[in-house]
């Protein structure tokens, strides 16, 4: 990296235009370049830490690439860079006397730009010029005080800096990679570099453990849901990053481009300072400069009031407080001064439905709110269904959308938003809309579609109900349901009756019946045949055998086998104890492998897989599918290497019970949910083998008799398939 100036110099000509401009960041680019900015700190500082290191540096090479791009403007307006700095310096200094805007966002003095952070040398005290120039900028530009001047980068913990020079240098070397100017990237870089830090090194039982970004689309649905008017406020009580505030504010400013002056002004509250100093920052960056933000806990120290004892009133509120958070007890519900929680005392392990009625008492008389919990905030019982109860037999709850599965960071689980309104377009009724199918896969999280956030828009603003998607109910009916708000128990997805076609599933079992019956006279041949032949027995370790038996371990008849996914796409298979080896999606209602599937193990036909945790538990079998498959990397893969064993038989020992004993005993951990089978102890296990005659026969056995067992799924279908041609219009 080039050494060429000097804080002494300060530079004129040195600003490092965009050219040619950089395409703006997509997600991808994005994780891997804060990845990289991560590793090069590796060791210096725990890892939940990287972010307070690398956020305030993001947040000021943004700062400095944006008044690059406006000094490049101002430059072209005026014909000279000497011209240009010279008005923005004297510009900048009027508008600090006369508390008026200035001509750019914010100034950067010329000698703390990025590019002399960049080429500070890292033996010529860097830790000391970059927290000199973080101090300096929020000293020139009082907005930014307490928001970009918090971090020391010269920090020490037991004598010794927590980031030296070095890894410091080449942190900013790697954060130099992009230009995060006005067309380089989205608006809420801070927020997307925020949710992947949080999600890749959150802090073990810290705060930031139970935090969830809001997905991108799901904030801009909950905008388009509230749509807010001119002169309205808008609130969040827990606006982390500040993106849900940010949302319906652009979204005001795209649809009233002649209501200048008219914006909604944006209010929120949040615990963490890291957060709350990037809620700050994107504000700043987006010109939101009467946005008023506070810190503090909302539950004990509500910022946002109008006196003692009375919270101030908005028009709208969004938010996604933390779901299911401990930490509040009865006392502080109780003896609360502002009257917040009238409706019910929620219990100690989870504040969900304190967050609603704090969004609640913070709005106006006709306010609305759009708040995203977990699921099961709108169907649990006890306390909480006493407490939701009240809010439906209030008319409070106008709708409840029902959003797909992992979206959010930190979770699998699916959410809900839930939408509350003092003065309802259509009483006593709720519209509920099950939008859980409206997903786009995608790595490293699923998003909700554009189709589907138009299908939302239309049910809820048009309140209709849509076939298998949304359902308009009474709140008698909701009584009906004991409460129980999740669309899902209203809304049901679409039957496909093709598979239960009433003449082809009654042939199906006629053909299946006489088989069965072939099947009985089979088993019973092979066991009447057991006579002589199985008289002279020895014991033999575990195992008491006729003595023409052989016993051989594992090792010697089969082989590990490793082969990678990579960046092929194979279907997921799972395995378990009572099916064995089946495809994932057959087993579980939704995903449960990561996205991230290129070192999951590949299966082909007839190869064996266990599960090291579930192991002792029987969790073992083979693909007996025509194509191949991938299972998680921890699972062991195997295959057959002795052709005097044969592979129906292999299958029928490996899930015997009389093994169970065997795989118990190679388990190792402290308790059930703990154990794991090492590979090559299953090797070592041994297994009886008779004439490769005789397992042709027990392995003909097996399969008749598991042909038996798969008569009660035929007669299942039957069953509804008889239920389908008896009701046709249900």
């Amino acid at each position: 990296m080039p050494k060429t100036q000097t804080t002494s110099d300060p530079p004129q000509t040195n600003i490092e235009f965009p050219t040619p401009e950089q395409e703006e960041l997509d997600i991808s680019t994005l994780e891997t370049w804060l990845w990289d900015a991560a590793c090069v700190i590796r060791g210096a500082t725990d890892a939940p830490k990287f972010k307070d290191f690398i956020l305030p540096l993001i947040f000021y090479k943004r700062l400095s690439d944006v008044f690059d791009d406006e000094f490049a403007e101002q430059a072209a307006e005026f014909g000279s860079e000497e011209t240009a700095r010279d008005i923005i310096e004297a510009d900048h200094e009027d508008a600090l006397k006369s508390e008026r805007g200035s001509i750019v966002r914010f100034y950067i003095p010329g000698q703390y730009s990025w590019k002399q952070l960049r080429n500070h040398p890292a033996d010529g005290g860097l830790g000391e010029f970059v927290t000199e120039a973080m101090r300096e900028v929020a000293r020139t530009n009082p907005l930014l005080r307490g928001v970009l001047d918090v971090r020391d980068f010269n920090e020490q913990q037991s004598g010794q800096r927590i980031l030296d020079d070095d890894r410091l240098e080449a942190l900013i070397e790697v954060l130099s990679r992009y230009r995060l100017g006005l067309k380089n990237t989205e608006p809420d870089i801070l927020g997307r570099a925020y949710e992947y830090l949080l999600r890749k090194f959150a802090e073990d039982g810290g705060q930031s453990a139970g935090e969830f970004y809001t997905p991108k689309e799901v904030g801009w649905l909950m905008a388009r849901i509230i749509n807010p008017e001119p002169y309205t406020t808008i609130y969040d009580p827990a606006c982390g990053s500040g993106g849900l505030l940010i949302k319906p504010r652009l979204l005001f400013e795209a649809t009233h481009p002649d209501k200048e002056g008219q914006a909604p002004k944006i209010y929120g509250q949040e615990l963490t300072a890291t957060t709350y100093a990037m809620a700050k920052m994107n504000a700043f960056l987006h010109d939101f400069i009467g946005a008023e933000l506070h810190i503090g806990d909302t539950f004990r120290n509500p910022r946002l009031v109008a006196d003692d004892s009375t919270l101030q009133r908005f028009d709208y509120v969004l938010a996604n407080p933390m779901w299911n958070q401990e930490g509040y007890d009865s006392d502080l519900y109780e003896n609360d001064r502002y009257e917040r929680f009238v409706k019910g005392i929620p219990p100690d392990n989870n504040a969900d439905w304190g967050w609603i009625q704090h969004i609640l008492a913070s709005l106006k008389q006709n306010g609305r709110a759009a708040i995203v919990l977990g699921t099961a905030a709108v169907t649990r019982s006890k306390k909480e269904k006493a407490i939701r109860a009240k809010f439906v037999e209030e008319d409070l709850i106008e709708a409840v959308i029902l959003l797909p599965e992992d979206l959010f960071y930190n979770t699998d689980s699916a959410g809900i938003i839930l939408i509350i309104n003092k003065n309802k377009r259509f009483k006593n009724e709720i519209i509920l809309i099950n939008a859980s199918e409206e997903v786009k896969e995608n790595k490293p999280k699923n998003f909700l579609s554009d189709e589907g956030i138009e299908k939302i828009l239309e049910a809820y603003t048009l309140w209709k109900d849509m076939a298998f998607f949304s359902k308009i109910v009474t709140l008698d009916e909701v009584k009906l349901f004991d409460f129980n708000l999740r669309p899902s128990k209203y809304v049901y997805g679409e039957v496909r009756r093709e598979v239960f076609q009433w003449d082809e599933v009654v042939r199906g079992y006629q053909t299946f019946l006489s088989k069965a019956s072939k099947s009985i006279e089979d088993v019973n041949r092979v066991i009447n045949s057991r006579d002589e032949k199985y008289i002279e027995l020895t014991q033999t370790g575990r195992w008491t055998i006729p003595q023409n038996w052989q016993l051989k371990e594992l090792g010697q008849l089969v082989e590990e086998y490793d082969e990678r996914a990579g960046t092929r796409d194979f279907e997921i298979l799972s395995c378990s104890k009572l099916l064995g080896v089946v495809l994932q999606k057959e087993k579980f209602s939704s995903r449960v492998a990561s996205h991230d599937t290129h070192r999951y193990k590949v299966v082909h036909p007839l190869m064996f897989v266990y599960d090291p945790m579930l192991l002792w538990d029987g969790s073992i079998g083979c693909n007996g599918y025509d194509f191949p498959g991938i299972v998680s990397p921890v699972y062991s893969v195997f295959r057959l290497a002795d052709d005097s064993i044969d592979l129906g038989y292999l299958e029928h020992i490996l899930r015997s019970p009389f093994l169970i004993p065997e795989y118990i005993a190679i388990s190792d951990g402290t308790n059930r949910r703990r154990r794991k089978a090492r590979f090559e102890d299953f090797l070592s296990i041994p297994i009886p083998i008779p004439s490769l005659d005789e397992q042709l026969v027990i392995s003909h056995f097996v399969q008749n008799a598991n042909l038996i067992k798969k008569l009660g799924i035929k007669a299942d279908e039957l069953l509804q398939a008889f239920f389908y041609k008896m009701f046709p219009e249900i």
